[in-house]
């Protein structure tokens, strides 16, 4: 019996160790839903601004300031002139199109966000800037299976704290292009008052095991 509880034990202490902490200190979500442009829109916008396609913007464009009606502009195939693209062998690069009292503007760079969207005023809003500045994900809820390997203790959920500067921001990506480890982390932007964005921190959180030999083009 008293080597039962003895390897129970052992056992609970293994998968704890192996088991990261989930905090949700300084959390921010967005709650307020974006304005969208027209979808009968699309087809002129799409030969105006020489898109492949159009898509709506989702619920975290939604504190941007000032508010107007959005959508997603994508060309596939390109790094240029985009404010971050996605994919591997074939990328998609993304802008943002907005529909104010001017007429339709294409925001193809950081400094045409910063341009448009600057000051920064509040957390939200921060969050907002830099989601759309860099295209990376906020996330509140974390799968994690007790064969993955760790790199950290505790995450964090997604947080906007207020610095003397400005916000200090978190968000998370995964590694997909390539052959594995694809690795999950984290990472961490001071965003100022006037719309500077800089990389403060990259974090490794986790990885699977069984996705060692996976290879994505």
């Amino acid at each position: 019996m008293n080597r039962y509880l003895i390897i129970t034990a052992a056992l609970l202490i293994a998968i704890s160790c192996n088991r990261i902490k989930i905090t949700h200190n300084n959390q921010v979500k967005i709650i307020e839903l974006p304005l969208q442009i027209d979808s009968t829109y699309y087809s002129t916008l799409t030969d105006s601004f020489k898109l492949d396609e159009i898509q709506l913007v989702d619920i975290n464009y939604g504190a941007l300031k000032p508010q107007v009606k959005m959508a997603l502009g994508i060309n596939h195939n390109t790094f240029h002139s985009v404010l971050y693209f996605n994919g591997c062998m074939f990328v998609s690069g993304t802008s943002l199109i907005v529909h104010d009292s001017s007429g339709f503007n294409q925001i193809c760079n950081q400094q045409d966000l910063k341009n448009y969207f600057s000051p920064i005023e509040t957390k939200e809003e921060a969050l907002s800037y830099v989601y759309a500045a860099t295209g990376l994900s906020p996330s509140y809820n974390f799968e994690l299976k007790s064969r993955y390997r760790t790199f950290v203790d505790t995450i964090n959920t997604t947080y906007s704290i207020k610095s003397d500067n400005g916000f200090i921001v978190n968000l998370f990506d995964y590694q997909l292009c390539g052959c594995g480890p694809h690795t999950h982390f984290m990472i961490i932007y001071e965003v100022s008052f006037e719309g500077d964005i800089r990389e403060l921190q990259r974090v490794d959180l986790y990885e699977d095991p069984e996705e060692e030999g996976l290879c994505v083009d």
